[in-house]
């Protein structure tokens, strides 16, 4: 058996891509008490610290701004009797045991200009993270590739996440149906939804000028984007006011949605898009794909590794040809039956049950020698 301080810090706070990321592999290590012992840890000061973790006593945003020129201070004695240290959201902690550092994708690293200086300081530690020798867990291989053509020479291994998990039954009510998505959810209200945080990398105000060009748009099908707000909020609000008062209303910004709510809009949704300009992995193909849903995708980042041959893939800034596929995946009925057929297969290329497999094998390769590339 291997001890690991594994980061929690994503399970805190409001749950994304990340995080569910995290916590996944946390329920499965938990299945595992006779293969790995998992301690958790926490930089913020703000989160509530769950029974057998622990807390460095560093105030985060302190922490990443020494951390990116310091290997100080070493976190190890905060951390025994660990052997690994991960940080599960692109940073790690300095220490003298091996350590690993989950990256998804790498927007961050290769739009700086793009992205907000806290963003850009855990940046700034990554890189360091790379240089002083940290081994990197790689969502995909795209990211793998991606992250080679930036540190040439750094320890990487692609590990893939698993499939969301079945939704669970009857968790989606009457209740949530009227009361949480009112107008939405029916057969006289055909919609193509988009998930995911309103970032400039999820492709919004393309999504939304290419669905205004759409005859679905024309005859009555809305566009339902769900998702917390982010660095692109603003620009998305400002897309949508500049569309007719007609195409306007035929765009509809949800905000952040409960797991239950988001179960509904996926039961009910006529296609996703998720035409990303990168993406490390993308959770919502997956969890479309187990509700039975036809998915449009980018050709870029992780996307067609993740969907494979269960998605129809546009470039991101082909406008016309994303409203093209869009019209295409709503009236071709063979072409839907197949890429249901197609992504439920899909799913299960991935399960959770393989990420801790790769994970674990990854930090016993670590501990051992620190050299898994």
């Amino acid at each position: 058996m291997i001890t690991v301080a594994v980061d929690s810090g994503p399970l805190h706070g409001s749950m994304t891509g990340i995080g569910r990321a995290v916590e996944g592999i946390f329920d499965e290590f938990a299945m595992r008490p006779h293969e790995i012992s998992v301690i958790p840890y926490l930089v913020s000061r703000r989160a509530p610290l769950d029974p057998g973790a622990s807390r460095l006593p560093y105030p985060a945003a302190v922490a990443m701004r020494v951390w990116a020129h310091w290997d100080h201070p070493k976190v190890d004695r905060r951390v025994r009797p660990a052997l690994v240290i991960h940080g599960t959201n692109y940073v790690v902690p300095p220490a003298r045991i091996p350590r690993v550092v989950s990256v998804y994708d790498t927007w961050a690293l290769r739009n700086p200009q793009s992205c907000s200086p806290v963003v850009n300081r855990a940046m700034a530690v990554l890189r360091r993270n790379i240089r002083t020798g940290a081994i990197v867990h790689a969502s995909s291989q795209a990211t793998a590739n991606d992250l080679r053509a930036i540190f040439p020479s750094a320890p990487i291994r692609v590990v893939h996440l698993g499939s969301p998990r079945s939704p669970r039954v009857g968790s989606s009510t009457s209740s949530t149906r009227n009361q949480v998505l009112p107008g939405l959810i029916g057969s006289d209200s055909p919609y193509v939804l988009s998930v995911g945080t309103i970032e400039r990398r999820k492709n919004f105000p393309g999504l939304i000028e290419a669905f205004t060009r759409t005859d679905a748009a024309r005859s009555g099908t809305r566009l339902v984007i769900a998702g917390s707000s982010g660095d692109d909020s603003e620009n998305v609000r400002s897309v949508i006011e500049t569309l007719s008062p007609q195409r306007r209303t035929s765009v509809v910004l949800l905000g952040r949605v409960s797991e239950s709510s988001l179960d509904v809009l996926y039961r009910y949704a006529e296609v996703l898009a998720y035409p990303s300009f990168d993406e490390g992995f993308g959770f919502p193909i997956l969890e479309a794909m187990s509700h039975g849903v036809p998915v449009l995708g980018s050709n870029r980042g992780s996307i067609p590794e993740i969907a494979g041959a269960a998605a129809v893939l546009v470039d991101p800034i082909d406008l016309d040809g994303m409203a093209g596929a869009i019209d295409r995946l709503l009236v071709d009925s063979s072409l839907r039956e197949s890429l249901t057929a197609t992504g439920f297969d899909r799913c299960g290329h991935f399960s959770w049950k393989r990420t801790a497999d790769g994970l674990i094998d990854l930090y016993s390769a670590a501990a051992s020698s620190g050299d898994v590339s």
